[in-house]
């Protein structure tokens, strides 16, 4: 995932697991729910939906999302943060 600047949108490109190669923008919401760890939400095109718990301190990351086909699904791995362009 990479954020804009001001946290409104979001680019997001899944790269493994059923839906590999899917990939899109949307605008997304912050809620601050610790010290460094934000819920970040948003609603893809396709009516996916979708919800991280990332942690920027720890560098980790959960996600969970229903798919369009209404199916639910619960991931977690690292956050790396990218070179700034």
């Amino acid at each position: 995932n990479i954020y804009s600047e001001d946290g409104t949108t979001i680019r997001y490109a899944i790269v493994s697991g059923p839906y590999a190669g899917a990939s899109g923008e949307a605008h997304c919401q912050w809620q601050q729910v610790g010290e460094g760890v934000y819920a970040i939400s948003w609603q893809e095109a396709g009516g996916a939906t979708v919800v991280h718990i990332d942690d920027f301190i720890r560098g980790r990351s959960q996600a969970f999302f229903t798919a369009a086909d209404l199916s639910f699904h619960r991931m977690q791995g690292p956050l790396t943060e990218l070179a700034r362009l």
